[in-house]
């Protein structure tokens, strides 16, 4: 499924984001509630110290000015007001520190539980979803790139409100000596222009590359996988495969570079001109402080914050950019999620009764073409297996041995005609039960890598811990496998 590229309208933009950022804050309200609240309080707190900060280290140059002025000036007040700094810079360092720690518990839990997400509704998806390449490129960037990415919107999200906070009262203090100094910070807002449009442009790049880096990993396992080292090696596949695998990753390495270069250039003339602007007003902020218009506080005061000022603008622009890459990548999250569930079940593996009398088995008229396909994997076919009876199914590679079997299981949905167990329509049945009631080994079943034990043990979970189950079951497999043989 390729990417969509993101809205160009700014407002639509961020509208989207807004809605993404709520969505992500409320899955951390639901997972960690205490810890999203401790979060917030503490990013709240640190926005507003900045300026209460900048306000003292006025009244501490004030306070040193006028004790000079005047020998008989008591040395408390300006003690007092190092000590207020002292305890701002404190409770500063403090949040700060509470804000990393409860931020990486806070995106430990939501990996985790976004992961939780996306592994559930891949098990209510039935299995013709995960043989569309399109589907499975949707669920490698949502797997991929969402796990982490709610946890970095909230903290954009509260670092932009952070900045807004600490800005308003930078600006607050910035109007006593100028207007014109207030808008010269936005003029710091500059590199956010390109931030945000090449933020877009560098999830397109990614998004669309999805396909290649499957193949390279796919690569990556055939080359270092114990499962395809024998025919690797046997057929000397090692240099064509690097081969390939190195074309993929040159062509990454052209993509980033051409686009760091594009990006770094805008980025660096924008920032040239605002740091001009910044320069500008510094010019003017100690040219009154000469001619002696304001006091020495408040030009320590001004230049503070319309430095600290310029930085919070262009970090509060820098996280909307942030943010907005965030938002694209979450977009492939919300999508998967808002797949329609195919195959559903209510019943737990163990709780479907045994049939006293095994089941008649009809298939009637049945057809069925896989997505994608011109030609039917099955035509018009019709099947009565009475209990009791033995059947094989022979046929060429194709001939729709196999999806007979998938049809029967609900790995599949019936396009034409039905499939009946006993008196019960398959595809009115709770798929759990269906497939309780139907043992299938395909040819290319799945060695896990797990204990030989549990092997066999994860053929019926009930019996996941009965060993003598087990071992009877491995037994019995051994001696019907030898009676083959003698046959």
């Amino acid at each position: 499924m390729e990417p969509k590229a993101p809205p160009r309208s700014h407002w639509t933009q961020l509208r989207l984001l807004a809605a993404n950022v709520r969505r992500a804050v409320g899955i951390g309200w639901r997972v960690e509630r205490a810890l999203t609240t401790k979060y917030v309080a503490a990013n709240v707190v640190n926005a507003l110290l900045p300026v209460a900060i900048a306000y003292v280290g006025k009244r501490i140059v004030d306070a040193v000015v006028a004790a000079i002025d005047d020998p008989a000036h008591p040395l408390g007040p300006t003690l007092t007001w190092v000590a207020a700094e002292l305890g701002l810079m404190l409770a500063s360092h403090v949040s700060g520190q509470l804000i990393g720690y409860w931020g990486q518990l806070l995106r430990a839990r939501l990996a985790m539980h976004v992961d939780q997400l996306i592994f559930e509704k891949a098990l209510r998806l039935s299995v013709r979803h995960f043989e569309d390449p399109e589907f499975m490129d949707m669920l490698e960037r949502a797997r991929k790139e969402s796990g982490w990415r709610p946890v970095e919107m909230i903290t954009h999200g509260l670092r932009l409100g952070r900045n807004v906070v600490t800005l308003v009262g930078y600006a607050a203090l910035l109007a006593q000596f100028s207007g014109w100094a207030v808008l010269a910070l936005a003029v710091a807002g500059l590199p956010f222009l390109a931030e945000t449009r090449y933020a877009s442009e560098e999830y397109l790049i990614h998004a669309r590359r999805t396909a290649r880096e499957r193949q390279a990993y796919y690569l990556q396992q055939l080359l270092t996988s114990d499962y395809y080292v024998k025919e690797v090696k046997l057929f000397a596949l090692g240099p064509e495969l690097l081969r390939r695998h190195r074309a993929l990753h040159e062509s990454f390495y052209e993509e980033d570079r051409s686009f760091a270069g594009r990006r770094g250039l805008a980025v660096t003339l924008l920032g040239l001109v605002s740091m001009g602007v910044f320069y500008g007003i510094y010019v003017l902020i100690v040219g009154a402080a000469v001619v002696e218009a304001i006091s020495l506080g408040d030009m320590t005061l001004y230049l503070t914050v319309f430095r600290q000022g310029q930085g919070a603008f262009e970090s509060a622009m820098s996280s909307i950019a942030r943010a907005w890459e965030d938002n694209l990548y979450m977009n492939n999250l919300f999508e998967y999620l808002a797949l329609g569930d195919d195959d559903l079940s209510t019943v737990e593996v163990g709780a479907v009764p045994e049939d006293e009398h095994a089941p008649r088995l009809r298939f009637e008229h049945v057809s069925f073409r896989y997505p994608g396909s011109e030609r039917p994997a099955l035509d018009d076919v019709s099947l009565d297996i009475a209990p009791g009876e033995t059947v094989a199914l022979v046929g060429p590679n194709g001939a729709g041995k196999t999806t007979l079997i998938k049809l029967l299981v609900g790995l599949y949905g019936l396009e034409e005609g039905r499939i009946r167990l006993g008196d019960r329509d398959v595809a009115e049945m709770d798929r759990g039960e269906l497939r309780q009631r139907i043992g299938v080994l395909f040819q290319d079943f799945v060695h896990y890598h797990f204990t030989a034990a549990e092997n066999v043990g994860l053929g019926w979970l009930p019996g996941l811990e009965d060993r003598e189950a087990i071992t009877k079951a491995a037994e019995e497999a051994i001696v019907t496998a030898m009676e083959r043989e003698s046959s």
